[in-house]
């Protein structure tokens, strides 16, 4: 038999949700939003347990950039080549709360 969830908050977005991840210990997760019409994506981080929306405000990220992974208020993004070649370019790890790139290591990847 299937459950019904509480709805505890709703919130609209700009743009199309593309992508969301929940960290592993389900206190947040990371939202990637994608406009086709002006080919701009946008990595938003949401507390679940005080329902705050914090904007990454990524320079560097453009419509070959995916979110990845989610943790502590770290976002972890691959940015990749383009379509015709999906190599991977950089790895973005960013902190939310300072707003700043914390290491670009690729070699990491797996």
């Amino acid at each position: 038999m299937a459950e019904i969830l509480d709805l505890i908050f709703s919130h609209r977005f700009q743009g199309k949700m593309w992508k969301m991840v929940i960290d592993s210990a389900g206190v947040s997760l990371a939202v990637e939003l994608r406009s086709d019409t002006s080919l701009e994506v946008k990595f938003l981080y949401l507390n679940i347990n005080t329902r705050e929306i914090i904007e990454a405000k990524i320079g560097d990220a453009d419509w070959w950039t995916s979110l990845s992974n989610v943790d502590k208020g770290i976002l972890e993004l691959k940015k990749y080549e383009s379509e015709g070649n999906p190599t991977l370019k950089e790895l973005i790890i960013w902190d939310v709360a300072s707003q700043k790139q914390v290491k670009t290591d690729i070699s990491k990847m797996e």
